[in-house]
């Protein structure tokens, strides 16, 4: 005997508290209050909420601007005195800050390695995300397909009750025929009373069969076209738009080019130490390469930037309320909403309770 689901208790893992704890600046962060009492949205709450929410997001966008323009002032103010801190070559000038060996080779190393580690790390990025994605792609197609298995399901049981009504049909009428005649009477002689007795048993039964056959042509078959069609739509589209989305999120659009980036700028850094003659790969860098990183440097704070406020609106649905649970979240969400006696008990089943009686 297969044993009934019942959903563990939350636990929520370091990263959801740490994301909470994220500062909000007089902004709210109780996400329940984006739905009003009659179900519908609170515009002024939604803005509210996410300026409270883009801390992450803002911080790296001001220090990114900060970067870019330190290095344009020292670019555009300062001179070659600025040396590598403004794009410029080292000095040769012995008079000058940038003037000894040794200083030059630390920086040179220094480059050296960082650029290893973006490197390194795309490739990281690579192989994890490439993986990451494919797990999550996997589970939510195995989701659709549980959502279509339910559906058909349904469908069959629906068929059956459907299937049930039409055969009790003729029972029904024949019930009824007898009815007419007097069921004792049909049969034989009977005492009044226990033709009584049974012509109200048989109009009972009459009723029952015929709120079953109404039931079976009106709820029942709604329910059935309802899984058939939009259900199964729900999963042959979910399980579409993953393979889509699976397909345009890959890994190796962002770390192809920051590995090659990386290693381009590592082997300029190279050269400029073991043939600094080489003029024309060092034009190529700087006007073509170097453009290309910094546009990635901001396609990576605009990444971190989407998915911390992704991470912080989740910590709040799942920390975010008195009980410290997803559930309490979704019941305060659900309670303003008018849902009808069936969806919200099945709502309150399923979803709060984790298939709890």
């Amino acid at each position: 005997m297969v044993e009934a689901y019942i959903a563990p208790i939350y636990e929520p893992v370091a990263p959801i508290l740490s994301f909470n704890k994220v500062p909000r600046f007089g902004h709210t962060s109780n996400i329940t209050d984006i739905f009003t009492d009659d179900g519908s949205v609170d515009g002024d709450v939604i803005i509210d909420y996410v300026m409270g929410s883009i801390f992450i997001a803002a911080f790296l966008l001001v220090t990114y601007i900060i970067f870019i323009n330190a290095v344009v002032i020292l670019k555009c103010c300062c001179g070659p005195g600025a040396g590598i801190l403004a794009g410029h070559p080292f000095l040769e000038d012995k008079s000058l800050i940038f003037d000894k060996p040794k200083k030059n080779a630390y920086f040179r190393s220094f480059i050296i390695f960082m650029n290893f580690c973006i490197v390194v790390a795309g490739c990281i990025f690579l192989a994890k995300g490439t993986q990451q994605v494919s797990r999550v792609g996997d589970d939510v197609r195995s989701g659709a397909e549980g959502l279509k298995t339910v559906a058909g399901n349904v469908v069959a049981t629906a068929d059956s009750l459907i299937g049930l009504s039409e055969t009790s049909m003729p029972i029904r009428d024949n019930l009824r025929d007898l009815i007419g005649e007097g069921i004792c009477s049909s049969f034989g002689d009977g005492n009044q009373r226990e033709e009584t007795d049974f012509d109200s048993i048989a109009v009972t039964l009459v009723d029952i069969l015929d709120q079953m056959q109404d039931f079976a042509e009106g709820e029942v078959t709604d329910i059935k076209e309802v899984f058939a069609t939009e259900m199964m739509d729900i999963g042959n589209g979910l399980g579409n738009q993953t393979d889509t989305i699976q397909r345009l999120s890959n890994p190796a659009y962002y770390a192809g080019p920051a590995i090659s980036l990386g290693f381009v700028l590592m082997v300029g850094t190279l050269l400029a130490w073991c043939a600094p003659d080489l003029q024309i790969y060092f034009k190529i860098q700087t006007w073509f390469f170097l453009p290309l990183f910094f546009l990635l440097l901001l396609v990576t704070i605009a990444g971190i930037a989407i998915v911390g406020a992704a991470l912080v609106t989740n910590s709040d649905f799942c920390i975010g309320n008195e009980l410290g649970t997803p559930e309490a979240t979704a019941g305060a969400i659900i309670s303003k909403f008018d849902f009808d006696e069936a969806a919200s008990s099945a709502l309150n089943y399923y979803i709060i309770s984790g298939c709890r009686s």
